[in-house]
């Protein structure tokens, strides 16, 4: 098991974050909010991707890469300061299912099936994954991601074949 880097970052936020317009509003509309936040991934928008985030310690993050989980806002913002500085750029995304979502008073999710187009290395890849994310009001009008999950099926796990009968 790949367990996440250790060294923390030297320095704290000196100012309060400014949040992106994706996050911000009386009523969050979550499809409006994922497209936002994953434009600023492609864009590289550190800042943005961060404030995407609830910063608390109840943020907790399931990620297609190698490691298990991330845990803690904070966490999760250095591990997006890792990611911009990586060999992996994403191009372009597209919902093949979905998205999906229902907001109830100050949580929501949002889940679907994306299409991702990344340069990985130099090569690029098409990856398809299935995603949920789970949003929190943490303040007033302001929404971050408190949970987010994204993985592939695996092929037969339980060594039986698909239990769903076919329709």
């Amino acid at each position: 098991m790949t367990t996440e880097p250790t060294t923390e970052p030297t320095t704290e936020p000196t100012t309060e974050p400014t949040y992106p317009s994706f996050s911000r509003g009386p009523e969050i509309d979550a499809e409006r909010f994922i497209d936002g936040f994953i434009d600023s991934i492609i864009d590289e928008r550190i800042a943005d991707i961060v404030a995407g985030y609830d910063p608390s310690d109840n943020t907790y993050v399931f990620l297609e890469g190698p490691r298990w989980s991330t845990k803690t806002g904070k966490r999760v913002a250095f591990g997006w300061g890792a990611f911009v500085d990586s060999p992996i750029r994403m191009h372009a995304k597209r919902w093949v299912e979905g998205p999906f979502s229902q907001i109830s008073g100050s949580l929501g999710w949002i889940a679907g099936i994306i299409d991702l187009d990344v340069i990985a290395g130099g090569k690029p890849v098409q990856i398809r994954l299935r995603g949920t994310y789970v949003l929190h009001e943490h303040l007033p009008g302001v929404w971050g991601i408190v949970h987010e999950h994204f993985s592939q099926p695996m092929a037969d796990p339980y060594g039986l074949g698909d239990w769903l009968p076919p329709t």
